[in-house]
């Protein structure tokens, strides 16, 4: 691309730096955050991340099948836009793949957000806001998709109509 054509196509790029457009040299299906490329095939210790009841997850509990991991907020427009099609993957796929929502809004919060909303993923609240620094969560939505030995397969934006059906391939390997 010319330096012409670059200037007269910058905000078409940035828009597709934001969504994530871009894929991953190690992806076929799935298009990978910018920036993310040195995560895929690592473990990521969902451990570290305590449940609504004040449990751990386990890394034993959630081996096996591919884990989906939506980091939101209940303030977060893109975040409740992306819900219905995280509601329709975890009904058409929670006996193959596990679903978890990881916020750092507070439990109440989240209870008074679900009496208007609905969210069917296994909620995580009060999620420590340095774990979620430490593991590169830099805006909201940002989901992580992990493979059944629970390495990261992909880290995307905002889940859409646009990618749902590459998610439920990848999701159904």
């Amino acid at each position: 691309m010319n330096k012409s054509n670059l200037i007269k196509n910058f905000p078409l790029i940035i828009l597709m730096l934001s969504f994530g457009l871009f894929k991953s040299q190690n992806s076929e299906a799935l298009f990978n955050f910018p920036g993310y490329d040195d995560m895929i095939g690592k473990t990521f210790s969902v451990e570290q991340f305590s449940s609504t009841n004040d449990e751990n997850f386990s890394f034993e509990n959630l081996s096996g099948k591919p884990t989906v991991i939506n980091f939101w907020s209940t303030i977060c427009e893109p975040c409740i836009e992306e819900m219905p099609h995280l509601n329709n993957l975890y009904q058409e796929l929670k006996d193959s793949a596990h679903f978890i929502g990881i916020t750092f809004s507070t439990k109440e919060n989240v209870e008074k957000f679900l009496l208007k909303h609905n969210f069917l993923l296994d909620l995580i609240t009060n999620a420590d806001y340095k774990l979620i620094e430490q593991n590169r969560i830099t805006r909201f939505p940002m989901t992580i998709i992990l493979d059944k030995d629970q390495k990261i397969a992909y880290v995307l934006g905002k889940v859409n109509a646009e990618n749902v059906e590459l998610i439920k391939k990848e999701l159904k390997k």
